[in-house]
C-alpha cells in the first residue's frame, strides 16, 4: 500500500517532514494532524473522507489503485459522469466528446448515495450468490467423489463374490475387470478433483471480491466506489458467462457394471466378468445466480435505498424465462439529438425498424446495431407496421397522416390523410388499422384504398395484429385488453390488465403479448388465461424502456423433431440509447 511511516505531503512541499496520520481519499494525499484539521475546516475540502492509517490499511488494492486523473488527459481530474456512456470524464472530455450527451452530471452528485444504491446492492447480492453457487458445486463434487468411491466398493464386492465361486479361471478375469473399474474410477476421480479445485479457486476469488466490495462500502470514498464498479462488473460478467458455459455440462457420475452371470459356471466360454461404464445425470446444483440480471451500471439514479431494493425483491419471485443475449447501441449521428424511440418492429429477416420522433426518422438496423437503412421524414413519426407486401406504414402524429413506402424505394411514398391525431397502427391481411384518437379506428385497404371506420374505439389505443381477421386492442385508460374481429366489428374477448400506459404491444408465437408496464417493467399478457405477469424488470437491466419488439426464428429440418423455434424479445432501453436482446429459454 504505502511506506510504514508516510509523511505529510502538503508539509513536505514547504520543506517540513512530519509524520502523516490521515489519508484523504479525494485528494489522494497523506496529511498530518494539523493539515487534517484545516482540511476539515475548509469549505472546498470539509466533505472529504479522511482515513486513519489503520483504516487505510484495510482498503483493498483495487481502491488504492484507482486514479482520479483522466486516462486521456493526464493533467485533468475526473469531475463528471456521463450516464449515456457510463463513464467518468474530465472537463476536457466533456467539451470534446460529450457535448451532445444529455445525462452528464458532476461526479460528486452521481456518487451521492452510491453505497446504498441498487447498483452496489445488486452487485453484492450477485457476488454472494455466486460464492454460494461455487460452494455448492464444491460440496456436490465432493459428495459425487464419495458416491463414486461407494459405487466402486460395491462393484469390488460383487466381483469378489464371483471370484470366490470360480477361483482358478475367474481370478484373471476378475483382476482385469477390477483394473478397468480402477482405471475408470481414477479418470473420473481425477476429473472431479480438477473441478473441485477450479470451483474452490473461483469461490475464493469471489469471496475476496465480495470482501473488497464490503470493505469499500465501509471505508472507501463514494468516488472510489463509482470508479471501481466497472471493473467489478466485468469480473461478475466473466463469472456469469463461465457459469452459463457450464450449464448442461456438469454431470453427477457413478460407476456401474453388468456382471456376466455365465462366468459362475462356464470357464472356457466367458471372456470377462462384465463391462464397466460411467453413468451421468445432470448436476442438481443451480449454475446461475438467483438474480440473472445484468448489474445496473447506469448511475443516474443512485439514491435508491437498500430497503427499496429489498421490498422490490420481496414483491415477486424472479422470472428466469428470458436470458440476456446481447446489448448494443442505437446509431446516432453527431448532429442528431438524443433518440426518442416511439415504436419498434422486427422485419421477417430479423432487422429492427424503429421510429425516432426526436430526429424525425425511421431507422432500420441489424441485430448488432449496424445501420441498414435510414429515412428522414417531414414530420414526427410515432408507430409503424408492415404490410403483406413488405412496405412500411408509419403514423405522423403532428401532420395527422400515415405514410406507406417500400424501404428500398423511399422516394415513392403514399399518403393517407386521417385528419386526426393518429398513434397506434397495425396490419391484418391487406387492411391497415389506424388508431385515430377522436374518430375511432380507421380500416384502410392498401389494395383498393377503400376505408371504413369503427367509431366506438376512441382515445389512445395500442393495437396489434393477433391472427387472420383478428386484432388486439389495449385501452390504457380503462386497462381493457380487447380481441376484435375486423370483418364483423364484434368483440371476441375483453378482460382487465392491471397496468397503465404501455408504450407499445409486441406478440410472440403463441399469442402472448408484451407491453411496457407503468413501473418500467416488461409485462406478459396471456390471451388464453386472461392473466398478466412481469417477466423483465430493473433487475434484468431494464432502465427507462421506450418500446418492445419480438422476433420468432424457426430453423428448418426434414423431420418435425429437427425444427427449432427461437423467440427473441427486444427492449429499447436507457431512454432510447441502446437495445437489450433477450432470448426465451
Amino acid at each position: 500500500m504505502a511506506s510504514n511511516v508516510p509523511q505529510c505531503e502538503p508539509c513536505a512541499e514547504d520543506g517540513s517532514y512530519l509524520e502523516a496520520t490521515r489519508w484523504c481519499c479525494e485528494c489522494q494525499q497523506w496529511l498530518c494532524d494539523n493539515c487534517g484539521k484545516y482540511h476539515k475546516r475548509l469549505a472546498a475540502t470539509k466533505a472529504h473522507t479522511l482515513l486513519s492509517k489503520l483504516e487505510y490499511e484495510k482498503l483493498p488494492n483495487m481502491a488504492s489503485a484507482i486514479s482520479r486523473k483522466c486516462h486521456k488527459h493526464s493533467d485533468k481530474d475526473l469531475e463528471f459522469y456521463c450516464s449515456n456512456h457510463i463513464s467518468a470524464i474530465c472537463f476536457s472530455c466533456m467539451k470534446e466528446e460529450h457535448a451532445l450527451c444529455k445525462s452528464v452530471n458532476k461526479l460528486r452528485d452521481v456518487a451521492t448515495g452510491i453505497k446504498s444504491s441498487a447498483a452496489v446492492t445488486d452487485i453484492m447480492a450477485t457476488l454472494e450468490d455466486f460464492v454460494d453457487v461455487f460452494e455448492k458445486l464444491q460440496e456436490d463434487r465432493k459428495k459425487n467423489k464419495d458416491k463414486l468411491k461407494a459405487a466402486k466398493d460395491i462393484i469390488d464386492a460383487k466381483v469378489q463374490n464371483l471370484l470366490d465361486e470360480n477361483q482358478k479361471y475367474l481370478k484373471q478375469l476378475a483382476t482385469d475387470l477390477q483394473s478397468e473399474v480402477y482405471k475408470k474410477y481414477t479418470e473420473e476421480a481425477s476429473s472431479l478433483d480438477l473441478e473441485i479445485d477450479t470451483y474452490k479457486i473461483k469461490r475464493s476469488v469471489l469471496e475476496k471480491k465480495l470482501f473488497d466490495v464490503k470493505t469499500m462500502v465501509e471505508y472507501a470514498s463514494d468516488e472510489q466506489m463509482v470508479l471501481s464498479l466497472e471493473d467489478i462488473n466485468r469480473d461478475v460478467s466473466k463469472h456469469e458467462e463461465y457459469l452459463q458455459s457450464l450449464n448442461g455440462h456438469v454431470f453427477t457420475k457413478t460407476l456401474a457394471v453388468d456382471l456376466n452371470l455365465n462366468a459362475l459356471h462356464l470357464n472356457d466360454s466367458v471372456p470377462s466378468f462384465g463391462h464397466v461404464s460411467v453413468q451421468s445425470v445432470k448436476c442438481p446444483v443451480r449454475l446461475t445466480g438467483k438474480n440473472k440480471a445484468m448489474v445496473a451500471t447506469n448511475l443516474s439514479q443512485t439514491a435508491k435505498s437498500i430497503d427499496d431494493v429489498q421490498r422490490k425483491a420481496e414483491a415477486r419471485p424472479f422470472d428466469d424465462t428470458f436470458i440476456l443475449v446481447r446489448q448494443f447501441a442505437i446509431p446516432l449521428l453527431r448532429a442528431q439529438k438524443q433518440n426518442v424511440i416511439r415504436d419498434i418492429k422486427c422485419l421477417p429477416n430479423g432487422y429492427l425498424a424503429m421510429t425516432d420522433s426526436e430526429n424525425n426518422r425511421v431507422l432500420i438496423i441489424d441485430q448488432n446495431g449496424s445501420t441498414m437503412l435510414q429515412e428522414s421524414l417531414q414530420g414526427s413519426p410515432r408507430c409503424l407496421t408492415f404490410t403483406k407486401d413488405g412496405r412500411i406504414a408509419v403514423t405522423l402524429f403532428d401532420q395527422q397522416k400515415v405514410l406507406i413506402w417500400n424501404p428500398y424505394q423511399p422516394s415513392k411514398k403514399e399518403n393517407i390523410d386521417v385528419n386526426d391525431e393518429c398513434t397506434g397502427i397495425a396490419c391484418v391481411n391487406d387492411i391497415l388499422i389506424i388508431n385515430c384518437q377522436r374518430r375511432g379506428l380507421l380500416f384502410y385497404n392498401v389494395m383498393d384504398t377503400k376505408s371504413t371506420r369503427l367509431t366506438e374505439y376512441t382515445g389512445k389505443l395500442d393495437i396489434h395484429e393477433l391472427s387472420v381477421d383478428n386484432l388486439c386492442i389495449y385501452k390504457s385508460k380503462t386497462n381493457d385488453f380487447i380481441t376484435l374481429n375486423i370483418n364483423s366489428g364484434v368483440e371476441k374477448k375483453r378482460f382487465k390488465v392491471y397496468s397503465k400506459m404501455p408504450s407499445c404491444l409486441a406478440k410472440d408465437d403463441v399469442d402472448n403479448f408484451y407491453i411496457i408496464d407503468s413501473s418500467n417493467a416488461i409485462r406478459k399478457i396471456d390471451t388464453k388465461t386472461c392473466k398478466s405477469e412481469i417477466v423483465l424488470d430493473v433487475s434484468c437491466g431494464i432502465n427507462k424502456p421506450q418500446a418492445v419488439a419480438t422476433f420468432v426464428e424457426k430453423s428448418r429440418g426434414f423431420m418435425p423433431s429437427q425444427r427449432v423455434t427461437k423467440f427473441y424479445l427486444f427492449v429499447v432501453n436507457n431512454g432510447g440509447s441502446s437495445i437489450l436482446m433477450f432470448q426465451k429459454k
